[in-house]
């Protein structure tokens, strides 16, 4: 990436980034008061060079069109053609950003990196800014130029198989170098590199969890109460988290439980929200096929997460997720002989299973009783915002109060189609483990109300509540593991 001057830009390119400029004008930042306009220079099917803009438009439930993904939609839908029955899109050569209140130029965020990389890897983009609102007299004139394959080495894909009947890949081994993109080959680790390569062996079973402090403590109960031969020593493959700060480190680690006659099943951390997914279920499976040179038979794909509910659900039950949906209302369905395995673990732990929970009047759990919950979840990043953020637009009474009422309906609209909770990952594990071939399914710990049996909007994220049921959702899906291993085992 070089940083220059503007004015050493070639003319092309600083045609392009002033149509950028112009489109960030006129951008709906209403939220974030972050306007940012983005132009595509297309060659179209008559092979003619147009400009096409586009720009962020920010709606009240945080599900906003970034500006590069506008222009681009413009481009596809003004600018395709059919040439003998078939679909000819326009090439897209390079795009400008600009960013009107950013202060510095600032690069496509990683949706944005993925969309572009799908229609050209190899497009330029050029980067500007405006001055910073505290400070309108201060303009840098310098912008960024690179390449997309310098902003996103290693975009998503299905790698097609060249031999029937194998699965898809979203990463081909065969590219990889010391590093997955995130995670460390075994050449990369200074240390105990035949261990680590030992580690990777035989993995039949992908455990998805959050946070890295709970992908060890993952490990070390399934030694310390499952018989599992290594612990949270012994199975670390890697752990790139920042000693020390535990609950707030979200960086990716990869353990292994290794058991007696098996399974051996691989504990990840992914963070918080989509993108870490993504990364994990790229990179896991693409390590575990290069110390291999087999490509992984995952036997299950399974997310143990927290869940906020839109019901009665009692904070601290354990709630299995049977359907997901986004925020667009797609659906996608967990395996139904995984969440079996999973309702039926759960009761050999001594849990109430009930399927369907009615919205208002699912009892309580004041006689001791630990449930768990099987409904239709929902994954969206408003579970965050009801989590941590605030409710009210600074300075805007009159739009936080429609901020709030805009929340209240949209979880009222939910609750109608049937959903239950909110979290912020299961759609894309689903999502991606099915593109893969993977069997999945996820569940939770419930540990913050999203709606009040009244129908009120209310936060009440229970710390009690989430010490006391984090690991819940961890034993059940592990004991589902097991259990699936030994029946396969015959």
């Amino acid at each position: 990436m070089r940083t220059l001057d503007r004015t050493r830009l070639e003319p092309e390119d600083q045609e392009l980034l002033r149509a950028a400029e112009g489109a960030s004008q006129t951008a709906t930042a209403t939220y974030s008061d972050y306007s940012v306009g983005a132009a595509l220079r297309v060659v179209t099917p008559n092979g003619e060079e147009r400009i096409v803009t586009g720009n962020n438009y920010e709606t009240i439930n945080y599900n906003s069109v970034c500006a590069e993904k506008h222009a681009l939609m413009r481009a596809y839908a003004e600018h395709s053609a059919r040439r003998d029955g078939a679909l000819v899109r326009p090439r897209v050569i390079a795009v400008a950003v600009h960013c009107a209140t950013g202060g510095e130029p600032q690069q496509p965020c990683g949706d944005c990196r993925q969309a572009l990389a799908e229609v050209n890897p190899t497009m330029r983009v050029i980067s500007g800014a405006g001055p910073r609102p505290s400070e309108p007299h201060m303009h840098d004139p310098r912008v960024t130029l690179s390449g997309l394959g310098e902003l996103l080495p290693y975009g998503f894909q299905l790698v097609p198989e060249a031999e029937e009947g194998r699965k898809p890949r979203l990463v081909d081994p065969d590219d990889i170098e010391d590093y997955v993109v995130h995670l460390p080959r075994p050449d990369a680790l200074k240390a105990d590199k035949e261990e680590r390569l030992a580690l990777l062996e035989g993995v039949g079973y992908l455990l998805l969890v959050g946070s890295p402090a709970r992908a060890r403590r993952v490990v070390q109960l399934a030694h310390d109460e499952l018989g599992s031969e290594t612990d949270a020593a012994s199975g670390c493959y890697c752990d790139l988290s920042v000693p020390g700060r535990d609950e707030l480190s979200r960086e990716f680690v990869l353990y292994v439980a290794r058991f007696p006659g098996g399974p051996n099943i691989a504990v990840a951390s992914h963070g918080i929200g989509e993108s870490g997914v993504e990364i994990v279920l790229s990179e896991v499976p693409a390590l575990m096929e290069w110390v291999t040179g087999v490509p992984p038979d995952l036997r299950g794909v399974i997310r143990s997460g927290t869940r906020g509910t839109l019901s009665r659900v009692p904070l601290g039950c354990v709630a299995i997720s049977t359907q997901t949906v986004n925020a667009h209302m797609d659906t996608i369905d967990a395996d139904p002989a995984w969440v079996a395995r999973l309702a039926q673990a759960a009761r050999g732990l001594g849990m109430a299973v009930v399927d369907e929970p009615d919205v208002d009047d699912v009892g309580d759990d004041e006689d001791g009783t630990r449930y768990a919950f099987l409904g239709k979840g929902l994954s969206s990043r408003f579970f965050w915002q009801g989590q941590a953020r605030p409710l009210y637009v600074p300075g805007r009474p009159e739009q936080s109060a429609a901020v709030q009422r805009q929340r209240l309906q949209m979880m009222q609209r939910w609750v109608r189609q049937g959903v239950r909770w909110i979290e912020m990952e299961d759609y894309a594990v689903h999502r991606i483990s099915h593109a893969c071939g993977y069997p999945s399914a996820s569940l939770g710990a419930v540990i913050a109300h999203r709606r009040s049996a009244a129908g009120d909007y209310q936060v009440d994220y229970d710390k009690a509540a989430y010490k006391v049921s984090e690991m819940l959702p961890v034993q059940v899906a592990l004991k589902a593991m097991l259990a699936d291993h030994r029946d396969a085992s015959g």
